[in-house]
């Protein structure tokens, strides 16, 4: 899909060709293309050359692998390429390719379902924790979605840190956290009570939602208390 695996001088060339036939189409109609380029992200002198000459011929941005043959996208020797992509304010399409572990899902669709969406979380992973957006503020990145779609996000908004956890509320006794929505079943039941639901809302520091598919629900498990059978109260 990017040659990656070719002779940079050779993908340089296959690169120099998709180039100028997308710049091509996007000057013929330009209220209806905006373009990406290729690179040879195997050699980085090459790479930013053809980088610096898609700036020239108009495309907006590059669109690049997952991961570069066997490197993940914080491999030191590619940091240089995002450098200059920030630079050059063009941006980045992250678009996963040849998903790890491809000879365990060979049937099942496994590597849309499982292959592609495992790709682009190990690129997301890869360049958050290898400190390329703490490094590069300004590059702008997309992801593609296994979807089909594309998330959008500008690395410098991003938090520090936004953890969510998904528990049950036995399991969450004795934790304490910022923000809790409190998920009721559908249907009442024994275990549906009002100390149940009295942790669940003190777990809460700052805010707190409930949800249930009816009042009536709630109602009922807040009248409804917990029916010890060894004699302690």
């Amino acid at each position: 899909m990017f040659s990656y695996w070719a002779e940079p001088k050779d993908c340089l060339e296959i690169s120099k060709y998709l180039n100028d036939h997308i710049a091509d189409v996007c000057h013929r109609y330009p209220t209806r293309f905006v373009g990406l380029g290729t690179i040879p992200m195997q050699h980085a002198d090459i790479a930013i050359q053809e980088l610096r000459r898609c700036k020239e011929i108009g495309l907006k941005g590059i669109q690049i692998g997952s991961h570069v043959n066997h490197m993940n996208l914080n491999d030191p020797s590619l940091f240089p390429i995002f450098e200059a992509m920030q630079e050059l304010d063009m941006a980045l399409f992250v678009h996963p390719w040849w998903y790890s572990a491809n000879k365990k899902m060979q049937n099942y669709w496994l590597p849309w379902l499982v292959g592609m969406p495992m790709e682009t979380s190990l690129a997301i992973c890869s360049m958050i924790f290898g400190g390329i957006f703490e490094r590069l503020p300004r590059l702008r990145v997309a992801f593609a979605d296994a979807a089909g779609g594309v998330r959008w996000q500008v690395p410098g908004r991003l938090d520090d840190v936004d953890t969510v956890f998904a528990m049950t509320v036995h399991q969450s006794q004795g934790s304490e956290f910022e923000q809790v929505l409190l998920v009721l079943p559908e249907r009442t039941a024994p275990i549906l009570t009002r100390e149940l639901i009295y942790t669940g809302i003190t777990r809460a520091r700052q805010r707190l939602c409930i949800w249930a598919a009816a009042p009536a629900l709630l109602i009922a498990a807040c009248e409804r208390q917990v029916q010890r059978s060894g004699g302690l109260d």
